[in-house]
């Protein structure tokens, strides 16, 4: 991806960001740099409700 016009840096700058997590829509649903990236990624899980499986599912209880 080329940002010729700055448009991109402009706009990471804005947002206090370097990382964005799109939707599928392209809507931005999270923004962050990568020492937050992991809390960010959490928080947006936890917001859409999503679960991690327990530590001790293994394929074949899935599968």
């Amino acid at each position: 991806m080329g940002d010729t016009q700055g448009r991109l840096r402009s706009w990471f700058a804005q947002h206090n960001a370097s990382l964005v997590v799109m939707r599928p829509d392209r809507f931005v649903a999270a923004t962050a740099i990568p020492q937050t990236l992991g809390k960010t990624l959490n928080k947006l899980a936890s917001v859409m409700t999503l679960t991690r499986p327990d530590a001790d599912v293994s394929v074949e209880k899935v599968a």
